[in-house]
């Protein structure tokens, strides 16, 4: 995880003054995650589920925009450290694990999409991080 967050606070510094898009699977912010104290199970996972160091680290830097999956259900677009965060993960459809709230991939994909309006000279910096990219 230190070298997540020394990543992207680098390419946050190098982006100073303009506006951020942060993308990652992992949870950046604990009040996103779900705790269940009566399945052992559950206590386990949530402690791969993400790191609330990255959403200091994306707040402290007033990131425009946070976007991310990994929970596999869907929140409404939330305000958070004077940035939105976006919760909208695809899910599974599969006959193991149904999740999605259509039977159709397309209508599913599109209802997970989100729209930001970004400046036309918007530049983009991708750094990749093992498995995952940040797009500043």
């Amino acid at each position: 995880m230190q070298r997540v967050l020394r990543t992207t606070e680098e390419a946050l510094i190098a982006t100073d003054g303009k506006q951020r898009i942060y993308v990652t699977h992992f949870v950046p912010d604990r009040s996103f995650q779900v705790f269940a104290g009566d399945r052992p199970y559950w206590q386990m996972a949530t402690a791969l589920m993400g790191s609330q160091a990255l959403g200091d680290l994306l707040g402290q830097y007033r990131v425009d925009h946070v976007a991310f999956g990994h929970l596999h259900f869907r929140d409404q677009p939330r305000l958070l450290h004077h940035g939105m965060y976006y919760h909208q993960p695809l899910g599974y459809g599969n006959k193991r694990l149904f999740e999605w709230h259509s039977h159709d991939w397309l209508t599913e994909w599109r209802d997970t999409l989100v729209t930001i309006d970004v400046p036309t000279k918007m530049i983009f910096c991708i750094k990749w991080l093992r498995s995952a990219p940040i797009f500043v």
